[in-house]
């Protein structure tokens, strides 16, 4: 009979997985190697240097007009010949490579939703970014390959008479298990996303109020997909900020702008009101995860060149307003 150390990790992998499990010490699981940083060949890609990357950068924060971006310009010119190199010779130069590199980015979109409350047509703006671009942005950046896990596995640890299951990442959890089990190809690797609203958190973006969604990647580990930088969570939608005063009608004038702005305290808390801000949260949350919404899977060759089939699902939805509703 093995005798296991105190504290030995038992970690065992799901069967689709086709991983061994393995049993090692404590103090083996704990000093895991720690993996060498990916170098990119060209980091500041589309930009031609460094100089120019960062010329681009504070052009773009301190919202320099097209005269004063060509007055740098011609001061760059000078200093062509110093230690780096100078690629951007025009403002169109420069609006090309922005455009170039805006490409790397999932852009936000403003989905239109037409509502009727009582005798008035209203519009709702929901601003949100397609969840499946902002995954696979993550999934495709060698920076990242090596921090995905793929596969669920439950981890166990030696108390000296019998393994004692823990959990301490969502792969780890019964939830994935489950999900790795139940997808209709074998092959199949669980994408789990944590999505949460919080009403506490007003925010603006493109002149819209509204409370932000934020996004994380179950399968990165929690010190990165809960920290600040590359594979930290994300805002990917801000959910309308629903009153009267701040619905558009497509018939409206000045007095009877007035008379809506009066109206927010009259509707507030009434049933009627409460159950209408339901319907356009609800209706918001439906357009941001249809992106994700797939029965099939996507094969995609991530970041470490190795092609996976994907399902997306929801791990975590968490939405803390007075009308949440959650149905995962």
């Amino acid at each position: 009979e093995i005798q296991w150390k105190k504290d030995s990790i038992r970690t065992q992998y799901h069967p689709r997985s086709q991983l061994p499990t393995t049993v090692v010490d404590f103090d083996d699981y704990q000093a895991r190697p720690s993996p060498q940083p990916h170098v990119f060949a060209d980091p500041y890609s589309p930009f031609k240097s460094r100089t120019d990357f960062e010329f681009a950068e504070i052009a773009l924060k301190s919202a320099l007009t097209q005269d004063q971006i060509d007055a740098m310009i011609q001061l760059f010119e000078r200093v062509k010949s110093g230690q780096d190199s100078f690629n951007i010779t025009s403002h169109r130069h420069l609006r090309e490579t922005w455009e170039a590199a805006s490409h790397f980015v999932t852009e936000f979109k403003k989905q239109e939703m037409i509502y009727v409350y009582k005798e008035y047509e209203l519009s709702s703006s929901f601003w949100h970014c397609d969840l499946w671009l902002w995954a696979v942005d993550l999934i495709k950046n060698p920076i990242l390959a090596d921090k995905f896990v793929w596969d669920a596995c439950v981890l166990s640890k030696w108390n000296g008479s019998e393994f004692v299951r823990f959990i301490h990442e969502p792969w780890t959890a019964e939830r994935f298990w489950l999900v790795q089990s139940e997808l209709p190809d074998p092959r199949g690797k669980p994408l789990g996303f944590i999505i949460y609203a919080d009403q506490t958190r007003l925010s603006t973006f493109g002149g819209q109020k509204g409370y932000p969604i934020i996004a994380r990647l179950a399968n990165l580990p929690s010190e990165i997909r809960n920290g600040k930088g590359l594979g930290g969570g994300r805002v990917v939608g801000l959910l309308p900020l629903v009153n009267v005063s701040s619905m558009r009608t497509y018939f409206y004038n000045f007095l009877t702008r007035l008379l809506q702005v009066k109206d927010d305290a009259e509707h507030k808390d009434k049933p009627e009101w409460v159950n209408f801000k339901r319907v356009i949260w609800h209706d918001s949350f439906r357009v941001l995860l249809k992106a994700i919404s797939m029965k099939f899977g996507h094969w995609l060759e991530c970041g470490d060149s190795i092609e996976r089939l994907l399902f997306p699902f929801i791990v975590i939805l968490c939405a803390d307003y007075e009308e949440q509703y959650v149905n995962i």
